[in-house]
Formats: structure tokens, sequence, C-alpha cells
């Protein structure tokens, strides 16, 4: 579903080279949705994980504006932070990319919780 505000932006889908590899896909855009110039037909890879020597990687090439800097902004409208579940997925990318420092006896994992709006 199309936001009013958004209407015309998107995100740039991966590109993963490496079909099958080390890479991981773990979010995808829906099945009708197409990237701009031809990449991907429909079902974009949005969001990808790997392994990578002693740590961890994730690409998630999104606008921070909907996650970061203004998530919670009512221009928005939450739809990424409240109505769907970003606050859950950045949390567990956040955890995923932690573990192996966290294995390590590096630090420990700060408890997270949201605070109710």
């Amino acid at each position: 579903m199309a936001h009013s505000l958004s209407e015309g932006y998107g995100t740039m889908p991966l590109k993963v080279k490496e079909p099958g590899g080390e890479w991981r896909i773990v979010v995808r855009a829906a099945d009708t949705a197409r990237s701009s110039k031809g990449t991907y037909g429909s079902a974009p890879p949005l969001l990808a994980a790997r392994q990578h020597g002693k740590g961890r990687v994730v690409v998630f090439p999104t606008h921070t504006t909907y996650w970061i800097n203004a998530g919670h902004h009512r221009i928005w409208e939450q739809i990424c932070m409240e109505k769907g579940d970003g606050a859950k997925l950045l949390d567990n990318i956040y955890r995923w990319l932690a573990e192996p420092s966290l294995a390590s006896g590096a630090g420990r994992a700060p408890e997270c919780t949201m605070a109710a709006t």
C-alpha cells in the first residue's frame, strides 16, 4: 500500500551477486513490488545478512528517516515503528549483529524496552 507522503519514493533493492552463497535474504518486498530499473521483476530483496570473518554484516538500504531519525514522527504515522514490526526488526538486527562479540566476552546485551505511548 502506498502512503501519500512516500508515493513515488522507495528503497534501493539489494542486488545479491552470489545467490545461494553466503548472503541470506532476510526481508523481501511483496510479490507485486518490482525494482525501478528492472533488476527484479517481483519481490526485490530489501535486507540481507551474512557472517564475515569473526563478525556479521547486515545490509538494509532504506532511508533512516523511517527507522532511526524520525521513526516515531507523526508525519510518518508511525507506519514502520509502531504499526509495523520495525522496532522488533531493528532489535533483532542489533542483537544478531552483537552475538559474536557478546559470545567472546566483549560486552553484554542491554535490556531494550519500548516505552508505552
